[in-house]
């Protein structure tokens, strides 16, 4: 299987992941943004077919891709110094404690490989 694409300045962290997990990979090269300026190399992710779904599984908690927390907060609201007793948002000021992907990794081509097959996580 065929997983899109990492720099080649990702490439050290996703190879030590994968290797630490004993799951076998290739790497296949491909030329992207070619101009007259140049071009840079990015990486697609070659897996077995049996070693697929761990390897998104893996590759998604790497990036912090998942549908975000929904935890409550217990402590002292880092806005406004309220306490806050075991809530999702501060009752004084209003700041939400959850979180989601990071805008940034949602331009990714592995995070578009995941939304384009329904292969993101829901809540």
């Amino acid at each position: 299987m065929r997983i899109p694409r990492f720099t080649a300045a990702e490439l050290e962290g996703v190879v030590q992941l994968l290797s630490s997990e004993a799951i076998p990979f290739e790497l296949e090269g491909v030329t992207v943004g070619a101009t007259g300026w140049g071009a840079t190399t990015e990486y697609y992710l070659l897996v077995n077919e049996a070693d697929f779904v761990a390897t998104c599984a893996l590759l998604m908690d790497y990036y912090n891709i998942d549908s975000g927390t929904e935890e409550p907060f217990e402590g002292t609201c880092p806005a406004c110094h309220s306490e806050v007793a075991g809530t999702l948002e501060c009752p004084d000021c209003g700041l939400h404690f959850g979180f989601e992907t990071p805008t940034s990794m949602q331009q990714h081509p592995f995070y578009k490989f995941l939304e384009e097959h329904g292969l993101l996580p829901t809540d």
